[in-house]
């Protein structure tokens, strides 16, 4: 029975499997709302369960949202009364000793909004069988002390799924047959057949099946053996996919090296002189190699490549470029070569000092500005300071929304951001222009039709300021829908 409280599940509980599952055979006709599972499970019971010789053990099997058409045992297709499916198990009284299970079990991937098990994600299939997602997919013993061999036969239409991978190596594939023998039409669908050699619990089974690409490379093994890496992705992510692979095998500062380079044409032995150079750019704080430091093929320029600890947008690294050049002249002391830190990364480092230290005073222009023109146009202080006190507001909202979308990472999953960080330097002058524009039309088209209703209010029986009310409300009722619909 499910429940929402969470169990408390102890060791000192805990009961070996009444049966093991030495080899499991799946064939999955992929579609998004009416996925077909078949599976052969190769059962036999526990000899190390205490009073295993009691052949009375029922077989369980753990199964959620799935809708059972067909069960049989060595073949025998088993009558309802010999079964009973209830508080998402399936239970079997009389199976033998060692058996074959059969199972065929209807899934609905579509409806799967607990994300367990075979869900729908972009228009692709994707599996997460931890911790108990499995039984999402056909009915198992589903705990992790059951350890089973997997041959997984993965067949879906080729245009929809063009990719179909699961655990293990790839051992065949091929074009399915238009009308084969069960029936069923699979007129322009492809199979993959994958196969697992080594036993590993269910929770660890992955299908993936969409249209993805991959990031190959071919690796050697210390036993001399060459394999091939294989990342897959949707596609556009690839260069994301090699940006994230250079950081988890080489470290973050790998995707961002940083260059120190100077003439060295007065040395009379350029690659020692590089090589001395090198070893003291290593013992500066922050550097996590020297990667090369060699001079060029004329011995007239050396070249440092620095990887840092920290990757690009660290704001450790834009500490480690400072610290680079502070050491400028200690080095041009020590070895007579003025060595300069550029590459990318500096580059990069270098425009965002920029563009920060412009930031107040490009704001004092734009607003100071804005002051100037709507006092000279208006004829009043009070519609520029709320022009401009808005438009600080509207800039202060944007900034903290940013920041806690794109840095913190608030609602990051709802809102489909892959990856949270430092935002693109010049992203906020760029949006304080932009709310400029917008505030500062806005407040236009509202005081100007209250200007308009002030002029041609019938003044007939009313004091002054009630027609300024009257022109304040109707002015700003006219123009409100507009704004808020822009």
């Amino acid at each position: 029975m499910r429940t929402d409280q969470p169990v408390t599940i102890r060791r000192t509980d805990y009961t070996p499997p009444a049966f093991l599952v030495d080899e499991v055979r799946l064939e999955f006709d992929l579609d998004p709302q009416r996925t077909r599972v078949h599976a052969l499970l190769s059962v036999r019971r526990n000899p190390a369960l205490p009073g295993a010789g009691n052949v009375r053990t029922p077989l369980v099997l753990n199964g959620e949202q799935l809708k059972l058409v067909d069960l049989r045992i060595d073949g025998r297709p088993l009558e309802a009364a010999s079964y009973r499916i209830a508080d998402d198990t399936l239970t079997v009284p009389e199976v033998p000793e060692r058996f074959v299970l059969a199972t065929v079990s209807y899934i609905d991937p579509s409806a799967n909004a607990a994300l367990s098990g075979l869900y729908v994600s972009n228009g692709n299939l994707f599996t997460q069988c931890e911790a108990e997602g499995f039984r999402r997919i056909t009915w198992f013993p589903d705990r992790p002390d059951v350890m089973a061999r997997y041959t997984v036969t993965l067949r879906a239409p080729r245009e929809r799924f063009p990719v179909l991978l699961s655990n293990g190596n790839l051992v065949a594939a091929g074009e399915c047959e238009p009308l084969a023998g069960d029936g069923i039409e699979r007129r322009g669908w492809h199979w993959a057949t994958w196969e697992d050699p080594f036993p590993k619990p269910s929770y660890l089974f992955a299908l993936v099946a969409g249209r993805l690409v991959a990031t190959e490379q071919r690796l050697r093994t210390r036993s001399g053996r060459e394999v091939l890496l294989q990342v897959w992705t949707e596609p556009g992510n690839e260069a994301r996919t090699a940006y994230e692979l250079t950081d988890e095998y080489f470290g973050p500062g790998a995707n961002g090296p940083l260059i120190m380079t100077g003439t060295i044409v007065t040395s009379n032995d350029p690659l020692t002189l590089m090589t001395d150079i090198g070893d003291e750019v290593a013992k500066i704080p922050g550097v996590a190699e020297v990667a090369l430091a060699t001079p060029n093929e004329t011995a007239d320029t050396g070249i440092v490549q620095i990887v840092p600890e920290t990757g690009p947008e660290d704001p450790r690294t834009a500490d480690l470029v400072r610290e680079l050049r502070a050491a400028e002249d200690r080095l041009y002391d020590q070895f007579g070569v003025r060595l300069l830190v550029t590459g990318y990364t500096a580059v990069t480092i270098d425009i965002s000092d920029q563009l920060g230290a412009a930031l107040l005073p490009f704001g004092l222009f734009v607003v100071g500005l804005s002051l100037i023109l709507l006092m000279i146009v208006f004829r009043s202080i009070w519609v520029p300071l709320t022009a401009a006190g808005g438009y600080l507001l509207s800039v202060a909202a944007s900034f903290g929304v940013v920041a806690a979308v794109f840095e913190w990472g608030w609602f990051a999953d709802a809102l489909h951001v892959a990856k949270v960080g430092p935002i693109i330097s010049f992203m906020p002058i760029v949006l304080m222009g932009v709310l400029f524009g917008l505030a500062m039309d806005y407040q236009v088209f509202l005081v100007s039709r209250m200007r308009e209703d002030y002029v041609h209010a019938d003044r007939q029986g009313r004091t002054p300021r009630e027609v300024a009310l009257g022109a304040v409300r109707s002015g700003f009722m006219g123009s409100a829908r507009v704004v808020v619909a822009a």
